[in-house]
């Protein structure tokens, strides 16, 4: 599915390039498509609305907002990561998407 050509572009598929799909207005169109997607998504009932219900529960208001604002910090995060195509080079490059995957097993175990 992705190609790496002689001129360092990544090829998605037949047609598009990482670097067409990247320039001009058509990454700003992306990203709030992308937001608009995400938004509902983020605010529906699932696992962290539960969790933050229970933080805010048990160590109140202060702790709860920090939860949340992590939260949000590291989902537009993600976010941000998957719309600029560096999920792409993942693909790319399996040596990376290796040391991604000890670095985020080390801190897990911090």
């Amino acid at each position: 599915m992705f190609q790496r050509s002689s001129t360092s572009q990544v090829t998605i598929g037949t047609q598009l390039t990482l670097s067409s799909f990247m320039t001009g207005s058509s990454v700003v169109e992306n990203l709030f498509a992308l937001w608009l997607t995400a938004l509902p998504l983020m605010g529906g009932p699932g696992p962290v609305t539960l969790s933050l219900a229970a933080i805010g529960a048990g160590f109140g208001l202060r702790p709860g907002l920090l939860y949340y604002i992590g939260v949000c910090t590291g989902t537009s995060t993600v976010l941000l990561l998957v719309a600029s195509g560096v999920s792409g080079l993942l693909f790319v490059e399996p040596a990376v998407a290796q040391i991604i995957t000890w670095l985020a097993a080390a801190y897990i175990l911090y």
